[in-house]
């Protein structure tokens, strides 16, 4: 399986957050494209932070640095 268009975007106080793709409907609010279940959607962010982390554009959360 495929999903395009996962965000990444920094938070204000340091950190990322990871953010399921999103379409704008027709009265201009964003929605979201796809939703997903807390049990497979927290794993799916821990992934992706985790490649963010590998290819040297994040850094691991504190609690995850030996």
């Amino acid at each position: 399986m495929t999903i395009a268009g996962i965000q990444v975007r920094r938070l204000p106080k340091g950190g990322n957050s990871v953010h399921s793709p999103t379409y704008k409907a027709a009265d201009g609010t964003w929605k979201p494209a796809i939703l997903l279940p807390d049990e497979v959607r927290a794993p799916l962010a821990d992934t992706v932070l985790a490649f963010l982390v590998e290819e040297g554009l994040a850094v691991p959360k504190r609690d995850d640095i030996p």
